[in-house]
């Protein structure tokens, strides 16, 4: 594993459990067994180092999930999103891009930028699933999908609960409720 690859997976692992504010440069050379200046080599400052481990983690993320408009089921789709979050609640850390979302406003601009772009790719492929499923509120249901699956990823790590993540996505699934009458 090339040094950089080692830097990157160490600030990402920092990210995810502590954001982007809850370490230095000093942490993350003590992880991989460097001195600091060999980060600065790579990245001259922090906010190039996020901006890189969440274009990173973007990439990996589209990776995983493959084309939203394939011949795959919707259901197929939705459940290896489901499974990509759901290890993330089930391993307690957050996701790097809930983390920056928290912070955009006080996080440098390249950082800020590749949580925007983050997004905007996952809204997309949720959008195109839905479109290539037939859905005509496509982008509707695809902020409602990914805005259940980061909600339920946050609910679950805040009350330390891995299992409230799946819960939130089974409520999803239920019934709805019948719709209540005017009283007359």
């Amino acid at each position: 594993m090339s040094v950089r690859t080692s830097i990157l997976d160490a600030a990402e692992r920092r990210f995810r459990s502590r954001g982007y504010h809850g370490f230095s440069f000093r942490d993350v050379a003590k992880d991989v067994g460097i001195k600091t200046s060999s980060i600065h080599y790579y990245y001259p400052a922090k906010g190039d180092l996020a901006a890189e481990v969440l274009r990173r983690y973007t990439t990996r993320s589209l990776e995983r999930l493959g084309p939203a408009d394939d011949d795959r089921d919707l259901s197929q789709k939705l459940e290896l999103a489901e499974q990509a979050f759901g290890a993330l609640a089930i391993e307690g850390d957050g996701c790097v891009s809930s983390f920056f979302a928290n912070e955009v406003e006080a996080i440098p601009d390249a950082a800020a930028a590749a949580t925007r772009d983050f997004f905007v790719a996952l809204l997309g492929w949720f959008d195109t699933a839905f479109a290539s499923a037939g859905y005509s509120e496509s982008r509707s249901r695809a902020a409602t999908r990914l805005s259940l699956l980061q909600g339920a990823l946050l609910l679950s790590r805040v009350l330390a609960e891995p299992p409230v993540f799946t819960l939130a996505l089974e409520g999803d699934r239920s019934e709805p409720e019948p719709t209540l009458r005017d009283p007359v």
